[in-house]
Order: structure tokens, then sequence, then C-alpha cells
């Protein structure tokens, strides 16, 4: 495991929150967890941006429909937790 890993719910939604918050240029504490993705504006483009950022960072590979679920950063969160424990 190295250091860019994220093991936990909590600091994914962090990483989350901080690939949002570059794109749509607005600071992390406007970013509301218990909101879906899709409410951010992102185009397919910067939703594969973080996807691919995510799966860097978190060293798994995550299912593209995954991103498109209508889930809130908080769950998405969750089930890369859960994807990430059981890849190590």
């Amino acid at each position: 495991m190295n250091q860019d890993v994220y093991p936990d719910k909590s600091d994914i939604s962090q990483l989350i929150k901080q690939l949002i918050a570059q794109i749509v240029g607005l600071d992390e504490m406007h970013i509301d967890v218990n909101l879906p993705l899709s409410s951010f504006g992102l185009d397919s483009a910067a939703i594969m941006g973080v996807l691919l950022e995510l799966e860097e960072k978190l060293g798994i590979r995550i299912d593209p429909d995954l991103m498109y679920a209508d889930l809130t950063i908080d769950e998405l969160a969750s089930q890369l937790a859960c994807i990430a424990q059981d890849k190590s």
C-alpha cells in the first residue's frame, strides 16, 4: 500500500470532495457529501476524470457505471471503501 491510498470512507469522501471542488471551482466547504454526484453539473469527461483519479489514488478498478448510479458522495465513498478493502 502506498502513501496515496485512502482506505476508509471518510478519507475517500474527502478525496472526492477535493476532486469535485477543483473541477467546479468551489471551495471544498461548499461541497455537500449528502448530495448526489449528478447535482454538481459534471459532464461525462469530468466524471471520467474523477474516476481515473480515484482509481490511481486508491489503487483499485472502478466500474464506470458506479459513477453514474446517482449515489451521494458519501454513498460512493462507502462503495469504494468496500472495494478497496476487498482488494487488500
